[in-house]
């Protein structure tokens, strides 16, 4: 049995990242300084690998009260992006 192919259906940069929401559902975010960012809404986890390449798994809901301080700023980052990434684009000529 074949897997369905996974790709990119969007993508977005800033000026200290680039995130790229997946067909699968995952949001993946690629940090400047070498942190990435997983976000897996079907299983309501989130990976988060700092500079050194280790991996820590959070559950969605609870990743926010993490201690790991570095890591929620990038939350709450990741969090305003997939915001504006998602709201629906106004056609009324007010450029919203």
């Amino acid at each position: 049995m074949t897997q369905p192919l996974i790709y990119v259906k969007n993508w977005f940069t800033t000026d200290h990242a680039i995130l790229f929401r997946l067909s699968n559902n995952l949001v993946q975010v690629n940090f400047q300084d070498k942190t990435e960012l997983i976000v897996c809404c079907k299983s309501m986890l989130m990976i988060y690998m700092n500079e050194l390449g280790e991996r820590s798994v959070y559950p969605l809901n609870a990743a926010m009260d993490s201690e790991n301080n570095e890591m929620t700023k990038k939350l709450i980052c990741t969090k305003e992006v997939l915001r504006s990434m998602l709201k629906p684009k106004r056609n009324d000529g007010t450029g919203e």
